[in-house]
């Protein structure tokens, strides 16, 4: 396992980045994160295994799987229990709000919800797209917009300045923050708002 930042944000010969490279020479073999090029390109393309056979399932990201996995208790109600069985279409007519894009927590998430069926918006510092199976969609939504049309809200934003709006959330929402902050969503007053979870 790579602990990263290695180099950060190093320019690479090899890529985008010193880590990106590291990331990409781990051999599917030996990865355990479901990080390595062919991982991530099987998730974005919602192929769910790495061999034709469908033998091998492919590793998905440990976090991204876990918020996945809240998502599923009965508690929240986001999965659809009747659609629970079929393959990809358990999230079928949900919007979700993911608010960071990173290639650890936030991407994988909005890819993993997206290939589940939901409409996904994803968020980062300058841009806003729609995840929708696999592919990304330009959007004219706000990062508000797509807040207050959402029935979960995923703040994984690495920033101790960033506070989600609270009047961008609607009755009903589940917010679930993963930054390290959890300054990044007010709880207190989060509760506030009615049937929030």
């Amino acid at each position: 396992m790579i602990y990263y930042p290695c180099f950060g944000s190093t320019p690479s010969f090899y890529g985008e980045s010193m880590d990106d490279y590291l990331r990409d020479e781990i051999s599917i073999e030996k990865d355990v994160e479901g990080l390595c090029h062919t991982y991530r390109r099987n998730l974005y393309n919602n192929k769910r295994f790495v061999d034709d056979s469908e033998t091998q399932k492919c590793i998905l990201p440990c976090t991204p799987l876990a918020l996945v996995k809240v998502l599923e208790s009965p508690l929240l109600g986001v999965y659809d229990k009747r659609k629970a069985r079929e393959e990809g279409n358990r999230m079928a007519g949900k919007v979700i709000t993911v608010i960071n894009r990173s290639p650890v927590v936030g991407r994988p998430v909005a890819a993993m919800l997206a290939n589940d069926g939901a409409d996904v918006y994803s968020i980062d510092i300058d841009t806003i797209y729609l995840m929708r199976r696999g592919k990304l969609l330009e959007t004219e939504e706000t990062p508000e917009s797509a807040c207050r049309q959402s029935d979960v809200i995923i703040t994984g934003v690495p920033s101790e300045d960033y506070r989600l709006d609270l009047s961008w959330v609607s009755p009903g929402t589940t917010v679930v923050n993963v930054s390290p902050f959890k300054e990044a969503v007010d709880v207190e007053e989060l509760l506030k708002i009615d049937g929030v979870k």
